[in-house]
């Protein structure tokens, strides 16, 4: 390898370097396109996108792009996006349960449209919460945006249950509480972008 090329980074000037030098530095970000080269034969400094004999017919390696990383959970947290994720888990099977007692009774009682309603509701709920819940386990974005929205329609809807005497409502409005304080407190863990490191 001949160290016959310098390159130049703001004001301060490196080299001598091998080409090939030249290019893993470009490929790891550490130069740019943008950055100046010189060698014996040039006239002057030209920006490295235009030296031909530096990178030849080949096109110059891509510009490293370092991943977007966002801190490690802390454990307490951890454990609290585990709750929030089996909360809803449980939720979405207490549901089922609730979904198949009105799938049963509707079949040997007789088709009952307000109930049918009920169990086709049910049903949308108990699969999108079972979802969501494993979509929270793995810090997946749109469980987070989910999983608050669930929550405040959850809470809407169990709070007005419960307020209109059906008091085992209650049980279900203190779920989605929970979900959605657990989620928003931890909404920094759910960057759409980011990659998660433990």
């Amino acid at each position: 390898m001949t160290k016959d090329w310098y390159y130049r980074t703001g004001d301060t000037q490196f080299g001598p370097v091998a080409k090939e030098e030249l290019t893993l530095m470009l490929g790891q970000g550490k130069i740019s396109l943008d950055d100046y080269v010189w060698k014996q034969g040039y006239e002057t400094w030209i920006k490295a996108r235009d030296a031909k004999d530096l990178f030849g017919n080949v096109a110059p390696p891509p510009p490293f792009i370092p991943e977007v990383k966002v801190p490690s959970i802390p454990e307490g947290r951890r454990t609290g996006l585990k709750v929030a994720s089996v909360l809803m888990i449980v939720s979405a099977a207490i549901w089922a349960m609730i979904t198949i007692s009105q799938i049963l009774y509707l079949a040997f009682e007789g088709a009952n449209g307000i109930l049918a309603f009920d169990a086709a509701w049910n049903l949308v709920w108990t699969v999108a919460s079972l979802a969501i819940g494993i979509g929270i386990w793995k810090q997946r974005h749109w469980a987070y945006k989910w999983g608050i929205t669930s929550s405040v329609i959850g809470v809407l809807w169990y709070g007005t249950a419960f307020f209109n005497g059906v008091s085992a409502m209650l049980f279900f409005a203190i779920i989605e509480v929970a979900i959605g304080v657990v989620l928003f407190a931890n909404r920094e863990y759910f960057n759409e972008k980011a990659v998660v490191t433990s």
